[in-house]
């Protein structure tokens, strides 16, 4: 494990911001996995950086995440109520890119967040609501993200849903067309930022 030290005669603040910064753009190689895994965001709290800079490739890679569950996601749902609730895998491969969907998209929007000079959303539903209150997303928009969310929370914490799969079906198939436009926006924001 890497330690960091600082010159003693920095402004704490400084200090932590410095050492933030680090943490913010250092990789970091897993042992044994040979994996290195870019650490963008920091932990989730309520954490004000400025000067952030919008990584293209992080976020491009992250809409083809989002493209490929929802794809899976729409596949899944495409038999009917009926063969769906019947159909215990299907069920949870469904859940689970309907999850993955919503946390990506919460990763990519904290990201965003910060590039502008925000603070880190304390929720999923709150990091949809800051990319409206920033104009980056209609209302309408905003306000299906942030049941998409909700739906989310509910099949994690395993309330509501429970065993009850035709109303998780309607959920997901309702929020299928907002993150195809959800991808759109993203993409329509990153060109304008990076000119092109």
């Amino acid at each position: 494990m890497r330690r960091l030290y600082f010159n003693n005669t920095l402004h704490p603040k400084e200090s932590l911001y410095m050492e933030m910064h680090l943490i913010l753009s250092d990789f970091v190689c897993l042992h044994g996995s040979g994996i290195l895994i870019r650490q963008n965001f920091g932990a989730r709290g309520n954490v004000r950086l400025p000067n952030i800079t919008m990584n293209r490739e992080l976020i491009s890679k992250k809409l083809e995440q989002i493209k490929e569950v929802m794809n899976e996601l729409e596949r899944l749902l495409r038999v009917s109520i009926g063969e769906f609730v019947r159909d215990l895998t299907a069920i949870r491969a469904a859940e689970r890119n309907f999850q993955l969907a919503v946390d990506i998209a919460s990763d990519m929007n904290t990201h965003i967040l910060l590039e502008l000079g925000g603070k880190t959303p304390d929720t999923y539903r709150e990091s949809f609501a800051a990319l409206e209150r920033e104009r980056i997303f209609s209302h309408t928009l905003a306000s299906q993200l942030i049941e998409s969310a909700k739906v989310r929370n509910i099949l994690v914490h395993e309330y509501d849903f429970e065993e009850d799969y035709e109303k998780f079906y309607r959920a997901a198939q309702e929020c299928i067309p907002a993150y195809r436009e959800y991808m759109k926006v993203v993409y329509d924001y990153m060109s304008k930022q990076m000119g092109g």
